[in-house]
């Protein structure tokens, strides 16, 4: 059973710029963190609205614990939100801030759920501070343990760590996902992040333009992603213009092995990690360093071969000189991108797959 079901949810708000929400679907399970990761202006911040009941969809339901909420006024659907900029009262202490959410509840009941309520958030020694007195980190605690407090059915967090300075986010971040999995809450994370959404997310949708255009575990979205567009924002790759035939695609990298069988035209997405490059000691290597960029934990190289650039990710103790050449090797097949209005499956016959003429030139080969 799913917790929170979106069915075909669309949004318009001016006609000339056709809808911010198109048709978008997708369910959270109890207890599961789900992130919604997308560009600025993809639709994910009215996607959230729309659930929490600040906006009314033109069309498609929204249902909870299999019931359509869309009729439920927003203060009365059981939904949490976290807020960007936390929207704590600022002349509140952190005991009466999360006490904001209990107004309804019994005196005696509600300091004793304040109580819980600090201690979950590991702010109990706080709870007379007042909001300007805490640190983000602290404020984005008080800010979830309020949500917490009134026990929603899910949790909304739109860009929670984005005011964070880059010290606090990875703790803080985890400090969060630590404590949705404590009190067994649901969650749906909006942020256009792409390590905060891997490393805090259960399943993940990427949207574009409106649209999802893959759901999947971090693991499967990053390593096998459907199109272009997820290939690229989820990490640096290579896209490369191939053959294929069988399991294998001719390419300006030559022959490599791909994910899944197919037989035409195909564009393919390569992660950096993925290409290995070894010494080479011929007269005319077939690729050569261009740019080297040591990162501690690993090396960044820029290749070229063929007129065409690459990047390869390589281990610390793997060391490189521009001008050198080098070997270049895949250790993982490159996965088949769908791309726009045409997917690439499994097939016998060549002349379904799309001409050359059908890719443009900028993602036949290239690399970000």
């Amino acid at each position: 059973m799913q917790l929170l079901n979106v069915r075909e949810l669309t949004k318009t708000f001016d006609e000339t710029h056709g809808p911010v929400v198109d048709c978008v679907e997708f369910s959270v399970r109890p207890g599961e963190i789900f992130g919604l990761l997308g560009p600025s202006g993809c639709g994910k911040t009215t996607m959230l609205r729309l659930i929490a009941g600040f906006e009314s969809p033109d069309t498609g339901d929204i249902l909870l614990n299999e019931r359509s909420i869309l009729a439920t006024p927003a203060e009365r659907r059981e939904i949490g939100l976290v807020f960007q900029d936390y929207a704590l009262f600022p002349h509140f202490s952190v005991a009466d801030n999360i006490a904001f959410a209990l107004r309804r509840v019994p005196k005696r009941e509600k300091q004793e759920r304040i109580a819980e309520v600090l201690r979950l958030v590991g702010l109990t020694r706080f709870a007379s501070r007042m909001p300007h007195e805490l640190s983000g980190g602290q404020q984005q605690r008080v800010a979830l343990g309020r949500a917490i407090a009134a026990e929603p059915k899910i949790i909304l967090l739109d860009e929670p760590f984005s005011n964070l300075d880059a010290s606090l986010r990875e703790s803080t971040r985890s400090d969060v996902r630590g404590l949705l999995k404590a009190t067994g809450m649901s969650a749906i994370l909006v942020t256009h992040d792409q390590e905060e959404a891997l490393s805090i997310s259960d399943r993940l949708a990427v949207m574009n333009e409106g649209r999802i255009e893959q759901i999947g575990t971090p693991e499967t979205v990053y390593h096998r992603p459907r199109t272009p567009f997820v290939a690229q924002f989820l990490g640096r790759t290579n896209i490369i213009y191939g053959t294929a035939v069988g399991d294998q695609a001719d390419t300006p990298l030559g022959r490599l092995p791909i994910d899944r069988r197919t037989h035409g035209s195909v564009l393919l997405s390569l992660r950096p990690e993925h290409l290995e490059l070894l010494r080479e000691e011929t007269p005319h290597p077939p690729a050569t360093v261009l740019v080297r960029e040591f990162k501690g934990h690993d090396i960044t190289y820029r290749i070229e071969l063929g007129g065409i650039e690459y990047l390869a990710h390589t281990e610390y103790c793997r060391s490189f000189h521009p001008g050198q050449g080098v070997r270049v090797v895949p250790r993982a097949p490159a996965v088949v991108l769908q791309h726009r209005t045409w997917c690439v499956e499994p097939t016998a016959q060549e002349s379904s797959a799309p001409e050359a003429a059908d890719i443009p030139a900028h993602d036949r080969a290239s690399s970000l």
